[in-house]
C-alpha cells in the first residue's frame, strides 16, 4: 500500500499547487507591470496638461515597454527553463514596484519617461514564468486551469480601473502611481515570498513525465504552428494594444463621459470571465485550435459596436462593443496558453513562449503609439478603427487553418 501510495500522481487541484497558483495570481495581477496600460489611460490627460506632450508621445512609452519586454523575454525564459522562475520573479517583482514608485516622481523630459517605461519592459519581461508555472502544475485539466487562472485575474482587472480613479481624482496622477507602488510591494511581494515555488511534484508522489517532454526552442522554430500563432496572435494584439490605452480617450472624443468610459473598461473586464472559463472548459473537451476563431467572431462584432459609440447613440453600443469584445478577447490568453503546450510541450515552454511573446510584442508594440499618430494628424479614430477590424479579421481566419496538436492530447482526454 505504501508503494502505491507514493507512486500516486498528485492531483491537479491539491491545496499546495492551489496555493502556489494564488501565488502566481498575485504576482501577475498585482505584483507586475501589466498596470501600465489602464494606468496611461487614466492619466492621459493630466499628463498632456501637465507636461504638453501629445498621446502620440504618452502612448509611445507603451510601444517602449512592449518592445522592451520583447527583446527581454527570449532570455529570461531560458533562464527560468534551466534554473526555476521564483526566484526571477520574486527579483523582477521588486524592482516593478521600485520603477513604479518612480514614475510618481516624473519630470516635463519626455526621454526620462519613456526611459522609465522601458525599465518596466524589462522586468515585466518576467511574466512568461508564472505561466511556466501553472502550466506544470496541472496536467489533466490544464485548460480548466488556465481558464480560473485568467478568469481570477479578470477580477482583479475589473476592479483596478475604479480603484486607479479613486487614486487619479483624490491625489492626482503621482499619487496614482505612489499608491500603485505601495500596494506591489506592500501587499503583493510578501505573498509572493511565502508561497510562489516552481512545479516540482509533492513529497511521497510520483514525477509528472509532462514536465520533461516538448521540443526545444529551435524545433519550435522551425513549425507551422509556431508561425501561425504568432499571426493570429499579432492580429488580436493590435486591436488590445491599441484600442484599451485610448479607449477614454476615444470614448471622450465621442461625447461620452469618464464614467462612461471607466465602467466600460471594467465592464470588458468582467465579460473576460465568460470568456475565459467557457472557453478552457471548451479546450479540454473540444481538440482543435479552430475553436478560436469562433470566439473572435464576437470580438470583432464588439470592436465595431465600439466605433459607433457616440453621444447621439448614448454608452449603449459602447456597452454591448466591450461585453462582445470582453467574450471574444478573454478567450484568446487562456486558449493561447493552452495550444502551446499541446503543440510544443514543458521541457523548454518558458522559451519558446517567451520567444513567440517577444516576436508578437515587435508586431504589436507599434499599436498605441500608431493610434495616437493617427488621432494627432487626423483628429479622428476611424482610421484606427478600420485597422482594427481588419487585424481581428486576419487572427480569425489564421486560427481556422492551425494543424493538429501534438502533445498531451490522451492526458486532456482522459
Amino acid at each position: 500500500m505504501a508503494d502505491v501510495a507514493e507512486s500516486s500522481p498528485e492531483s491537479d487541484f491539491s491545496a499546495r499547487k492551489i496555493k502556489i497558483a494564488f501565488a502566481c495570481l498575485v504576482g501577475l495581477m498585482i505584483a507586475g507591470g501589466g498596470f501600465a496600460q489602464g494606468a496611461i489611460s487614466l492619466a492621459m490627460q493630466p499628463l498632456q496638461q501637465g507636461f504638453g506632450w501629445s498621446r502620440g508621445e504618452i502612448g509611445f512609452a507603451l510601444t517602449l515597454m512592449t518592445w522592451a519586454s520583447a527583446l527581454a523575454m527570449p532570455f529570461l525564459g531560458q533562464r527560468m527553463d534551466r534554473m526555476g522562475s521564483r526566484r526571477v520573479l520574486l527579483v523582477a517583482s521588486g524592482l516593478i514596484g521600485l520603477v513604479t514608485l518612480s514614475l510618481a516622481a516624473a519630470t516635463n523630459s519626455i526621454l526620462q519617461f519613456w526611459a522609465t517605461f522601458t525599465v518596466l519592459g524589462v522586468l515585466n519581461a518576467s511574466q512568461v514564468g508564472y505561466t511556466k508555472i501553472v502550466s506544470g502544475l496541472f496536467t489533466r485539466h490544464r485548460g480548466k486551469a488556465f481558464a480560473l487562472f485568467t478568469a481570477e485575474s479578470t477580477v482583479v482587472a475589473a476592479v483596478l480601473p475604479q480603484l486607479m480613479k479613486v487614486f487619479l481624482q483624490g491625489w492626482g496622477w503621482t499619487g496614482l502611481f505612489v499608491w500603485l507602488a505601495a500596494i506591489k510591494l506592500m501587499l503583493a511581494l510578501p505573498v509572493m515570498i511565502a508561497w510562489l515555488k516552481d512545479p516540482e511534484p509533492a513529497a511521497g508522489a510520483r514525477p509528472d513525465p509532462a514536465l520533461l517532454e516538448g521540443e526545444t526552442l529551435g524545433q519550435a522554430l522551425r513549425t507551422r504552428a509556431f508561425w501561425l500563432m504568432t499571426l493570429a496572435n499579432a492580429g488580436g494584439g493590435l486591436v488590445i494594444y491599441g484600442l484599451i490605452p485610448h479607449l477614454v480617450g476615444m470614448m471622450r472624443g465621442a461625447g461620452l463621459s469618464l464614467s462612461a468610459a471607466v465602467n466600460a473598461m471594467s465592464l470588458m473586464a468582467v465579460f473576460n470571465i465568460v470568456g475565459q472559463l467557457s472557453s478552457g472548459f471548451v479546450v479540454d473537451r473540444v481538440q482543435t485550435p479552430k475553436v478560436a476563431g469562433a470566439y473572435l467572431c464576437l470580438f470583432l462584432v464588439g470592436v465595431f459596436l465600439i466605433s459607433r459609440a457616440s453621444a447621439s447613440t448614448g454608452p449603449v453600443p459602447l456597452y454591448a462593443g466591450v461585453v462582445l469584445m470582453g467574450l471574444g478577447g478573454g478567450s484568446q490568453m487562456p486558449m493561447r496558453n493552452y495550444f502551446f503546450t499541446r503543440y510544443f510541450g514543458l521541457k523548454g515552454f518558458a522559451a519558446i513562449l517567451g520567444t513567440f511573446m517577444s516576436i508578437s510584442a515587435v508586431l504589436t508594440a507599434p499599436a498605441p503609439w500608431l493610434i495616437g499618430v493617427i488621432y494627432d494628424r487626423t483628429h479622428s479614430y476611424g482610421g484606427a478603427f478600420a485597422m482594427f477590424m481588419a487585424a481581428a479579421a486576419i487572427s480569425i481566419a489564421t486560427f481556422l487553418v492551425l494543424p493538429r496538436y501534438r502533445y498531451g492530447v490522451a492526458q486532456a482526454a482522459a
